[in-house]
């Protein structure tokens, strides 16, 4: 008997930070839970528009990753106006309480929210709108010790991914803490 896939909805961030080391990454079931990792479109949009990206993570562009992409989050008119509708509250409680999130980010948040997906994110500002409208968020290392957990990978590819992280300073808020926490590394 196939189980729905508990969908969890990565952010760009995340993504970029993952999907080299873990292709495919996107639309790849794992776990009991069958989880299942998608994005928004808005991702290659961002990408396209900061060139700090672009030089950064040059692979994004290279076609099986493109490919990969196409795994994009779809949904229905009835569940656009309804993530339309959630953007404009995210928006002002955001506006209210200075935290610094992109439009990119309010469409990630509304559409876990009204989806009730788990939103991947290292990004504090969203986890902070997250919290407040009780979102369920996993950082990226908790991603990783969620896939560890579930067999999907072996804590050799966890110290190889965060072992380039701190190659290409690329290392999320808490990162020290977390990977003790969470796998007993110290960085």
């Amino acid at each position: 008997m196939n189980i729905a896939p508990q969908i969890l909805l990565i952010d760009s961030n995340s993504y970029f930070r993952l999907a080299k080391s873990l292709h495919p990454l996107l639309n790849n079931s794992f776990g009991s839970e069958n989880y299942c990792i998608l994005i928004l479109k808005e991702c290659d949009e961002e990408y396209s528009k900061n060139t700090g990206l672009q030089n950064k993570f040059s692979w994004v562009n290279e076609e099986e990753y493109r490919n990969n992409r196409k795994n994009i989050l779809k949904s229905n008119n009835a569940t656009n106006n309804a993530i339309n509708n959630n953007i404009q509250f995210i928006k002002y409680y955001a506006r209210d309480n200075y935290l610094n999130v992109s439009d990119v980010d309010i469409r990630y948040l509304a559409t876990s929210l009204e989806l009730n997906f788990i939103l991947i994110t290292d990004d504090n500002d969203m986890i902070l709108v997250a919290q407040e409208f009780e979102i369920k968020v996993l950082k990226t290392l908790e991603l990783l010790k969620l896939m560890l957990d579930c067999g999907f990978i072996k804590i050799s590819k966890v110290k190889e991914i965060v072992d380039f992280w701190v190659y290409i300073k690329d290392k999320p808020k808490y990162f020290k803490e977390d990977c003790k926490k969470l796998f007993n590394l110290d960085y």
